[in-house]
């Protein structure tokens, strides 16, 4: 009995599916595609063929000389991100090279970066660079052309130029601040004479802190100083203010910053003023005057025979390293937590017998040292992270 022919199942829309063809190979192309699949080189499902350059170990090294031409196009790739220079970019209808792409059989770090990527990191430098020669250009030459009269050019003259010139000019405005051998000597002459003296130091962290809720909204200085818990103080904080402005009043040297930075001098004149200290009737050093003392050669000279009080949380350390270096210590203070713990290291320091004090403790070093000097009658040195630099051996006492 015949059998009984099955029927093709109809479409969602009532048609029946044509009847698929066979697809039948001619000779030719059956001889072509065996001498294909004979070729060195990655399966369709990424495996490699026996054979093949990855396979035996022929690419060792990204941009390795004497490759077969089956890896010449990774070669080139590798050799351009190597050289920071972005491949071409490659679309999907363009078609693949000898390998397909990128290898199953490459280590990671021999792969070369996605043609996108590339462009995306060229395009990412390309606009930096437009950007930081556009600003360049907006702040310095063209603000000079927005003084030139109407219908005047000032030729051959360029901006570092029209600085110099101008800065002559104003030669009767500059400030001179203390050198450090000029502020070894006071310390010297205080030590000598047994009198109190206190040196601290103006940063963006205590100049933030002076300025918010005054000069800056307090939202805006967060948002700027997002590292201030981390030196002693959770904003708002009105009493760490007040407490900053206090010990500003109080202090003998005041280290105040010479970058021209918006958070350093940019805020130093205006909280100054806020406070109403004339700039001009304070004795300022550098706010960097703790390295240099030691860039110097004078902090070693300073601190040689004279007994030591270290205060912060890198004090026990520091004071193993300044012993090896032969000097004496009479007291460590330690841990000090945040700036309304100054009270207390103040009072504990008064029952130390020393001459010099060393403080590291952030934006709380700043009232520690006026309260030493206040409360104890003695020297006070805002050592900031002169400490950690000491103690990781970064830095040597010179």
């Amino acid at each position: 009995m015949r059998a009984r022919r099955r029927k093709r199942p109809l479409s969602r829309f009532g048609l029946r599916f044509p009847k698929r063809r066979k697809l039948r190979l001619t000779p030719a192309r059956r001889k072509k595609r065996f001498a294909a699949s004979r070729r060195p080189g990655p399966n369709r499902n990424g495996t490699l063929r026996a054979g093949s350059p990855q396979d035996s170990g022929v690419l060792t090294r990204r941009g390795e000389q004497g490759i077969p031409g089956s890896h010449a196009g990774t070669v080139a790739v590798n050799r351009e991100r190597e050289a920071g220079v972005a491949a071409p970019p490659t679309s999907a209808d363009s078609p693949p090279a000898s390998h397909g792409g990128i290898s199953a059989g490459l280590p990671p770090d021999m792969a070369p970066l996605p043609a996108k990527k590339q462009s995306l990191e060229a395009a990412r430098a390309e606009a930096y660079d437009e950007g930081y020669r556009s600003g360049l250009f907006d702040g310095g030459e063209a603000r000079v052309g927005l003084q030139l009269p109407r219908y005047m050019i000032l030729p051959e003259v360029g901006l570092d130029d029209v600085i110099r010139a101008g800065l002559e000019a104003l030669s009767s405005f500059l400030i001179r601040l203390k050198t450090p051998s000029e502020v070894f000597k006071a310390f010297e002459r205080t030590l000598h004479e047994r009198e109190p003296l206190s040196l601290i130091r103006l940063g963006d962290g205590e100049l933030l802190t002076l300025a918010h809720d005054t000069v800056l909204p307090t939202e805006q200085v967060k948002r700027y100083g997002t590292f201030l818990p981390y030196a002693g103080v959770d904003l708002p904080d009105r009493a760490a203010r007040e407490a900053l402005a206090g010990a500003l009043r109080q202090a003998d040297l005041v280290g105040v910053p010479e970058s021209r930075h918006p958070f350093f001098q940019g805020l130093l004149f205006p909280v100054l003023r806020y406070y109403g200290l004339d700039y001009r009737a304070l004795k300022m050093t550098s706010s960097t005057i703790n390295y240099a003392l030691n860039e110097e050669g004078w902090l070693r000279k300073l601190i040689a025979g004279r007994r030591l009080l270290l205060v912060g949380n890198a004090a026990p350390a520091l004071a193993e390293r300044l012993a090896a270096e032969g000097c004496r210590i009479c007291g460590v203070i330690a841990p000090v937590n945040g700036i309304h713990d100054a009270d207390r290291i103040v009072k504990q320091a008064a029952g130390i017998e020393f001459d010099l004090a060393l403080v590291a403790a952030g934006i709380a070093a700043v009232t520690i040292c006026a309260g030493i000097a206040a409360v104890s009658g003695k020297a006070a040195l805002d050592f900031g992270h002169m400490a950690d630099k000491l103690v990781s051996g970064e830095v040597p006492l010179i």
